[in-house]
C-alpha cells in the first residue's frame, strides 16, 4: 500500500523524464509525451482518495483526536476554522495540546494568565492564516483584539440593516488600517469564524477584548517559533518592545563638571549664547549622589517602542 499525493509525485515523474518526453508540434509548442498520472496507473492498481471529512461530522472527528481536552469548547474552534484537511487538522491540535502541556507546566510563573480557549484561537490563527499571524507576532499584538472587535462590530452592522426596525444604520464600521491588506485574502473568512466563536457559557475566557498588551503577548510568546539569535554581540531578541533590563547595584557616583571643566566647554564650544552658559553653569558644582538599586534598559529604546508606550499609556509626549 503506498500512501502519496498523486499530484505531487506526477509532477515529480513528469520532471524527471521530461527530457525523455519532450516533443514539439508543427508550431514548435513544446508537448509532454509522459504524464505523470498515467504513469502511477501503470503501477497503482486500487486508487482510493481520502475524502475530506463533512463539516457536520467536522465536531465529532476533532474532538476525538484527544481524551484530554483542557476545556470542552476548545475542538468547537478548531471545528469552526480549519477547513476539511484531516492532516492540517491533526497537525493543528497536536500543536495545540503541547502549548498546553507545556503552559500548563509552566503555572507558577503564568499564575493561569494562559486562558484554553484563547490559546487555541491564536494556534487556529496560526495554522490557517500564517501571514496575519506573523504580522501580529512581529508588529502589534493588540491588532488581535481591535481584529475581533472590528468583526464584532461589522457582524452587528450587517443585522441591523436586515432589522427592519433598525435601518438608520449609516456609518461604516472601518478595519485597522494595518490590517486592510489581509481582510481581501484567503483565510480572513476562517480568522472571522475563529474569533467570532463564542461558548454557550460565558466567562469561560474566550474573548480577547478587555486584555491589556502584556496579556496579548503571552499566547504570542507561548506560540512563536524559536529564531536563532541573529548576533551574540547583540544578545538573545526579546519578543515585540519587552525591554532588556539590567540591574544596576546600589552605590556612589560623582554627578556634574567641576569649574575647570565647565570652563573648558564654553571656551573649546562654537555656542557663546546666554542660554548655552547658563546649561552648563547647571552642571557645576560637581559632587556626589547615592542612589538605590535600580533596573535600565540594555539597549535605547527606538521610536516603535516609544509609540507604542505613549499610545497603551495614553501618554502626551513632549512638544518639539
Amino acid at each position: 500500500m503506498l500512501g502519496v499525493d498523486q499530484e505531487v509525485i506526477a509532477r515529480g515523474i513528469e520532471m524527471k523524464y521530461k527530457e525523455l518526453g519532450a516533443k514539439q508540434d508543427i508550431d514548435n509548442q513544446q508537448h509532454f509525451t509522459i504524464e505523470g498520472v498515467r504513469y502511477l496507473e501503470k503501477i497503482i492498481q486500487l486508487p482510493f482518495q481520502i475524502p475530506p471529512v463533512e463539516q457536520a461530522d467536522m465536531g465529532d472527528f476533532v474532538d476525538r483526536l484527544s481524551a484530554e481536552w483542557p476545556h470542552e469548547e476548545c475542538p468547537k474552534i478548531f471545528a469552526e476554522g480549519l477547513g476539511d484537511n484531516p492532516r492540517q487538522i491533526k497537525r493543528t491540535v497536536n500543536t495545540f495540546l503541547m502549548l498546553w502541556k507545556l503552559a500548563d507546566k509552566r503555572k507558577a510563573k503564568l499564575q493561569g494568565r494562559i486562558k484554553p480557549i484563547r490559546l487555541a484561537k491564536v494556534v487556529a490563527i496560526q495554522a490557517v492564516y500564517p501571514e496575519l499571524y506573523n504580522l501580529l507576532l512581529k508588529e502589534e499584538p493588540r491588532y488581535l483584539k481591535e481584529l475581533e472587535d472590528y468583526f464584532r462590530a461589522a457582524s452587528k452592522e450587517a443585522k441591523a440593516y436586515e432589522d427592519e426596525q433598525e435601518r438608520q444604520v449609516t456609518k461604516p464600521v472601518e478595519p485597522p488600517p494595518a490590517l486592510v491588506p489581509f481582510l481581501s485574502r484567503r483565510g480572513a473568512g476562517a480568522v472571522q469564524r475563529i474569533l467570532m466563536y463564542q461558548p454557550k457559557l460565558s466567562g469561560q475566557g474566550a474573548n480577547f477584548a478587555g486584555l491589556s498588551p502584556d496579556q496579548l503577548k503571552l499566547y504570542f510568546t507561548l506560540t512563536r517559533r524559536v529564531e536563532s539569535p541573529q548576533g551574540a554581540a547583540f544578545g538573545i531578541p526579546l519578543v515585540f518592545s519587552e525591554p532588556q533590563m539590567i540591574r544596576i547595584p546600589e552605590g556612589k557616583f560623582l554627578m556634574g563638571t567641576t569649574l575647570e571643566q565647565a570652563q573648558q566647554i564654553v571656551n573649546e564650544s562654537s555656542r557663546n549664547s546666554y542660554e548655552w552658559k547658563k546649561w552648563v553653569e547647571w552642571e557645576k558644582p560637581q559632587h556626589e549622589v547615592e542612589l538605590s538599586e535600580y533596573f535600565i534598559s540594555k539597549y535605547p529604546v527606538t521610536n516603535r517602542e516609544y509609540q507604542v508606550f505613549v499610545r497603551d499609556a495614553k501618554h502626551t509626549p513632549p512638544r518639539g
